[in-house]
């Protein structure tokens, strides 16, 4: 996402770019009310009457504390979370967190989520101190020292764009085009 805003300022060096965080309840009244022009959003729980556009898949890594016992692994396999907790930004029940622990019980690893107390990104402090691991996209500074694993396969995380329904901004389609929407 990152390179994509500095690609789209290349290209348009005077466009001003704002990235904010929305908390997910906040999305839909953002848009229709214009005080933003597009979400990237990892699900979309209340996109009734918005627009909804699936970019190209996140790929993931594995984050760990530097002593985990995954840490000095070349790569993980989902399967060998089993038993892990997964440090997740939301409660069971909500769409992205129920969507990571799908990912695990489908390559059958049991992990218990543990809600991190804190929302926003990288979000990743609390980690150790947690007994947890997460799963995060590529790329993303952790801002801590912590490890990233590659993981087995091709495990990524959905985006998607969120708008209003009426036309875009030029420069928000020329981001989305970015990201591979």
């Amino acid at each position: 996402m990152i390179r994509a805003v500095r690609a789209l300022r290349e290209q348009s060096p005077g466009l001003e770019v704002d990235l904010r965080e929305i908390r997910p309840g906040e999305v839909a009244a953002a848009l229709r009310e214009g005080r933003v022009e597009v979400v990237l959003a990892r699900s979309a729980r209340e996109a009734e009457g918005l627009r909804v556009t699936a970019l190209a898949p996140t790929p993931a890594v594995l984050v760990v504390p530097p002593g985990h016992r995954l840490a000095a692994r070349a790569s993980v396999a989902l399967a060998d979370l089993d038993g892990e907790r997964l440090l997740v930004w939301s409660r069971p029940g909500t769409p992205f967190t129920d969507a990571m622990l799908a990912l695990c019980a489908g390559a059958g690893a049991r992990v218990t989520p543990v809600e991190s107390p804190v929302i926003g990104a990288p979000g990743l402090h609390d980690l150790e101190s947690l007994g947890a691991v997460a799963i995060r996209p590529e790329g993303v500074e952790t801002g801590e020292a912590l490890v990233s694993v590659p993981l087995d396969g091709e495990v990524t995380l959905p985006l998607l764009a969120l708008r209003a329904p009426e036309a875009s901004a030029p420069a928000v389609e020329r981001l989305l085009a970015l990201l591979g929407g």
